[in-house]
């Protein structure tokens, strides 16, 4: 049997082009695998969706040393698309039924302007005879969905989903609509998907929980791919001066779901308790509702020892890991936890919330505490501040492991042959490098 080829979808990178989040989160994943693709694969194509022409384009990546892997996705940078929203959760809205065409024929409209004006040049790709697999966020992916059923395509259709967490719980800088729609979403996917990719097995798990409790379908077929425990090297000249004082670290936390509470309130804990308050280094966006919190009086004597780092590059980050302290994730739900994974490559401790899939992630190299527990963390983070061997005992532990820690080549190798399977293909023990 002929393999068919696979068309890896890097549309998410499209949407977060205008700014610093293509390097986090979703996007992260997203690019990470499509590099890996590209340099070890012939057989793939890279495609783009356009909300505004409903039709898929083809990319064409090559090497570039000037980029930080040594490689251009070549995706159109600055060109951020307007989302329309085309179908909805069960309920009839009269108004939004009777403006919704007009409104999308807008966005359409305005999509395909802004196409032109930035002078995009793509070649228009039919997925016919294709293996489909995307990574991005599900409002993202039902277009395209959308687009390869309205063609009538023979393309089978993979798709990675990365947690639950709006059916755990409501958090709050969302709220119930964004529910409602996340669950549509998904819905949506799974019933039409040939093939589920989960992040982790944790959220594998936690798919068959919400089939068996009713709240999803049940998927066709079901692949758990645990990500990455990878710190990239990177070529970006370094542009941070790190701290010489020990520091703690956290990535990309918020408040709520992300929990950056908890260790806010383990730093005041550590000053009403006459202890030493260590420098907390806070990486990414710097989000209001943050420092709308920190305005609290009950944080006063604890701001001087928080510093924000905006959005710091690769080689910036990882130096960050590797000398810190070690990483704080206290987030109370994870698929699978990123910024977990770079810090043990990078040979950080890890104090993690024993919550989601971050055992999955982290095994017996990490800390762990109750994410509702800041006596707990502020213990934690006592010892390590200033009992050295304890500390140093943790890094050869991880450096031991170094080993055993997974690559965005597994990643890639794992879908790979988890489409094998799909296509009726035995799966290989391995991918070799065909580039």
């Amino acid at each position: 049997m002929l393999p068919r080829p696979i068309a890896y979808d890097l549309t998410e990178i499209f949407t977060q082009s205008s700014g610093r989040d293509r390097y986090y989160g979703v996007a992260r994943v997203v690019s990470e695998i499509g590099l890996d693709l590209f340099r070890c694969r012939d057989d793939v194509v890279f495609v783009l969706f356009s909300p505004g022409h409903q039709s898929f384009f083809e990319l064409k990546p090559f090497h570039d040393p000037s980029q930080p892997s040594g490689i251009d996705l070549n995706v159109p940078f600055g060109v951020k698309p307007l989302k329309f929203r085309n179908i909805y959760p069960k309920g009839r809205n009269l108004l939004r039924d009777i403006l919704s065409p007009l409104a999308g024929a807008i966005v359409r409209h305005r999509n395909r302007r802004t196409w032109k004006l930035e002078k995009i040049s793509l070649r228009e790709i039919s997925l016919d005879g294709y293996d489909f697999v995307s990574a991005g966020r599900p409002k993202i992916v039902i277009d395209m969905v959308q687009a390869i059923r309205k063609n009538n395509w023979d393309t089978k259709i993979a798709v990675l989903l990365h947690d639950f967490f709006p059916f755990h719980e409501v958090d709050e800088r969302f709220g119930q609509r964004f529910a409602r729609s996340f669950l549509h979403d998904n819905i949506f996917l799974i019933e039409r998907a040939d093939l589920i990719l989960t992040n982790s097995e944790f959220t594998a798990r936690d798919l068959e929980h919400f089939v068996e409790a009713g709240t999803l379908p049940r998927p066709k077929r079901i692949a758990a791919i645990p990500l990455a425990h990878d710190c990239a090297p990177s070529t970006e000249r370094p542009l941070l001066l790190v701290p010489e004082e020990p520091y703690f670290l956290c990535v990309g936390s918020m408040l709520g779901r992300k929990n950056l509470d908890v260790v806010l309130d383990a730093m005041v804990r550590l000053h009403e308790e006459g202890r030493t308050v260590p420098l907390l280094m806070l990486a990414g966006r710097r989000h209001g509702h943050v420092l709308k919190h920190l305005q609290d009086p009950r944080f006063r004597n604890i701001l001087h020892r928080i510093e924000h780092i905006e959005h710091p590059n690769q080689t910036d980050l990882a130096r960050l890991y590797r000398n810190a302290l070690a990483l704080i994730i206290p987030t109370r739900m994870e698929g699978w936890g990123l910024p977990a994974g770079e810090a043990l490559a990078a040979g950080c401790p890890v104090v993690a919330a024993d919550a989601g899939a971050l055992r999955e992630c982290c095994g017996d190299l990490a800390l762990y505490f109750d994410p509702d527990d800041d006596m707990e963390l502020a213990r934690l983070m006592e010892r390590l501040h200033d009992a050295p061997s304890f500390r140093a005992d943790i890094v050869d532990r991880i450096a031991a492991a170094q080993g055993s820690l997974r690559s965005w080549t597994d990643v890639k190798n794992d879908i790979l042959q988890a489409i094998r399977a799909l296509d009726g293909r035995a799966p290989l023990q391995g991918d070799q490098p065909d580039r």
